[in-house]
C-alpha cells in the first residue's frame, strides 16, 4: 500500500480502493512489462479483485534489487482537464478534485 500511495495511485480520498489501485498500476504499459521482467506480473488484473497471491506477487516485485526504481508514478490529469476546461465542463485547469471528478461523472452519463 505504501508503495502505491506514494506513487501517486492510492489516496485516502477518491482513489481509496487497493484493488483498483493495484489494476491500474499493474495495467499501466510501462509497469506491466516491468513485472514480466521480474517474472511477478499478478495473475489478477484489469477490473478483477486482486488475490492474495497476485498482492504477494506485486509485493515481491516491488522489492527486488533486479529491477530497483523501475516503476511509472500515476499519470495526471492535466489532459483531462485541458479538454473539460475547452468543453466548459469546469470553471478552469486550476478547478478542484472534486469539480472534475464531478464533471468525470457527469461526462460518463451523456
Amino acid at each position: 500500500e505504501e508503495v502505491l500511495r506514494r506513487l501517486g495511485y492510492l489516496d485516502d480520498e477518491l482513489n481509496s480502493d487497493l484493488e483498483e489501485a493495484v489494476a491500474l498500476f499493474c495495467d499501466g504499459t510501462a509497469n506491466r512489462r516491468t513485472l514480466q521482467v521480474a517474472g511477478e506480473a499478478p495473475t489478477s488484473v484489469g477490473g478483477t479483485k486482486a488475490s492474495k497471491a497476485s498482492l504477494q506477487s506485486l509485493r515481491r516485485a516491488l522489492l527486488s534489487r533486479k529491477i530497483y526504481g523501475s516503476w511509472r508514478c500515476a499519470p495526471n490529469d492535466n489532459l483531462l482537464r485541458i479538454n473539460f476546461t475547452a468543453k466548459t465542463l469546469i470553471t478552469s485547469q486550476e478547478a478542484s478534485k472534486e469539480e472534475v471528478y464531478a464533471a468525470m461523472q457527469s461526462y460518463v452519463t451523456r
